[in-house]
């Protein structure tokens, strides 16, 4: 693990923290960015009984009308990481 991630890991765990993961969607499919939510999730114990309580999700491709009903109800029904982690 590099140092900078081994270092956030012992800050969540120093202080009891909770964490906010951010992941991009840019070029990339529902399963990669599943795939890298829970390898960055399992460095603070998951996601479920670990310290992550929500995901940030940048560069969403198709903004549109309705943008934030859309998105949270496409992702929830393709992704089974972020319905299980209770992201949605």
């Amino acid at each position: 693990m590099p140092l900078g991630a081994t270092l956030n890991v012992q800050l969540v765990k120093t202080l009891s923290a909770q964490v906010i993961l951010a992941g991009s969607l840019a070029e990339s499919s529902m399963e990669e960015f599943d795939e890298r939510l829970e390898v960055a999730a399992s460095q603070y114990g998951g996601l479920e009984g670990g310290s992550v309580i929500g995901c940030i999700i940048n560069r969403v491709p198709d903004p549109g009308e309705a943008f934030a009903h859309r998105i949270a109800r496409r992702f929830g029904l393709q992704s089974r990481v972020l319905e299980r982690g209770g992201f949605i």
